[in-house]
């Protein structure tokens, strides 16, 4: 049950009882946070997601399939109503005979911006297919993949094996800076379009997270010690830093490493400029304290934290979780919200969210298909207005990371090469690398 398989920063997180990628999807409206749910409020979310998971495989094993159902049917709550819950639902009814609930799950996930991917391939979903009252989900299924190009690509690297993951804007040398997984370094890219190596990862690791603190003259940085990782002495996986460069001078001046195991993957700056850095593969959200270390600010809510925004307030902290959607976290309480999705919007599979005014850019790459996203929401962060889709399915897209909002224009990293390497970070056989590229749209 193979679709698309993307190896990037968060592994291969299984969520669905398919054993698929979790994907995402798009919609138009969603309401104000919804609070989570009861099961993981008293215990992390990723033990929850875990424990529903053994207990669905179990009862698929044994053909108990009310227990099955009811197993998909907490984990659908728990993801917050994701397109892959509605796909395990729809599975799941088919086995108990309710064709009239899969249909019903299969409509909402077309909806939510979701493709024909995984449904053609599921042998359960085979008997729906051949049904007349298929054919309008089929056929939107189908238009949620059709290309949307509205992007230019600004700058194509000259190096195919980069594999850039995080880009900022120095707005005082007029220069775009980014991270590099596979060559370990941060590299510029200048207004004439020339690169330049600014510096080498001091521990030797990919490096991930990068933002720029202009008004303070710093430069942040992760360095991740990935698992698995090839590249990475045994030794040192699972160990993760943060590092704050001079930006004038590029001088390493402050190194904090973080509580092991961790996978520092996604930063944002609160601001009095301290950054606030996010654990993909462990679910923790940190935040660095005044005695420079890193304190963890989450209530492990979270399975899959990805970028943060920081809300006008300046407390609130909006998180998009890979698996569970979107959250504002209280900087101060630490209590967790999530986003309904009303079974018509998806936020999962978010990479990169970044706040303009009112709009919120995300960078879906953990949807089917891929695409940047511009969301509207009300003034206070809380409620999703409206959606529209500024790049999905062209040539020039690949797997995109992560992006920066300068004016009413969205610089992103495209075809980064996620895609290209196999989860020890090694090419992938018969795999051909293109150029990665810098791609601007119109927010």
């Amino acid at each position: 049950m193979a679709p698309r398989r993307l190896i990037r920063k968060t592994e291969f997180v299984e969520l669905t009882l398919l054993g698929i990628l979790v994907t995402g999807g798009m919609g138009c409206v969603i309401a104000a946070p919804a609070p989570a749910a009861s099961s993981a409020s008293t215990q992390a979310a990723t033990a929850v997601l875990a424990d529903l998971q053994g207990r669905a495989r179990e009862a698929r094993q044994t053909g108990d399939w009310r227990a099955y159902q009811q197993a998909i049917s907490e984990q659908q709550t728990l993801l917050n109503d994701s397109p892959p819950s509605l796909l395990d639902s729809a599975r799941a009814a088919i086995r108990l005979g309710d064709s009239t609930r899969a249909i019903q799950d299969l409509t909402d996930y077309a909806r939510m911006g979701e493709g024909p991917e995984l449904v053609d391939s599921l042998p359960e979903l085979a008997e729906l297919r051949s049904r007349p009252s298929f054919s309008a989900i089929q056929k939107r299924l189908v238009s949620n993949q059709r290309v949307v190009s509205q992007g230019t690509v600004v700058h194509a690297f000259s190096d195919t094996g980069l594999l850039p993951e995080d880009i900022d804007f120095d707005s005082k040398q007029h220069r775009f800076i980014l991270s590099s997984v596979m060559r370990h370094k941060i590299v510029a890219v200048g207004a004439d379009g020339r690169e330049a190596d600014l510096a080498l990862a001091p521990d030797g690791w990919p490096l991930m997270a990068l933002k720029i603190d202009a008004s303070r003259g710093r430069l942040w940085v992760t360095e991740v010690g990935m698992e698995g990782f090839a590249s990475v002495p045994p030794r040192d996986q699972g160990r993760s830093v943060l590092l704050r460069y001079d930006l004038a001078t590029m001088t390493l001046v402050q190194r904090v490493e973080a509580p092991r195991p961790a996978a520092l993957g996604d930063m944002a700056l609160m601001p009095d400029g301290s950054p606030i850095v996010s654990d993909g593969k462990h679910g923790g959200v940190y935040r660095l304290s005044t005695e420079g270390t890193l304190e963890r600010i989450d209530a492990a809510q979270f399975v899959s934290p990805q970028t943060p925004v920081i809300a006008p307030d300046g407390e609130r902290i909006l998180i998009p979780d890979y698996v569970r959607g979107l959250a504002i976290l209280d900087s101060r309480t630490r209590a967790v919200t999530w986003f309904a999705s009303q079974r018509r919007f998806a936020l999962n599979g978010v990479d990169g969210m970044y706040a303009d005014g009112q709009a919120l850019i995300l960078v879906q790459n953990g949807t089917s298909p891929m695409r940047i996203s511009s969301l509207t929401a009300d003034l206070r962060h809380t409620r999703i207005l409206l959606a529209r889709v500024l790049e999905r399915s062209s040539r020039t897209l690949g797997v995109p990371t992560h992006g920066v909002c300068l004016g009413r224009e969205f610089f992103y990293i495209a075809n980064s090469g996620w895609d290209s390497v196999d989860q020890h970070g090694l090419p992938m056989a018969g795999a051909r690398r293109t150029a990665p590229a810098i791609m601007k749209t119109q927010i």
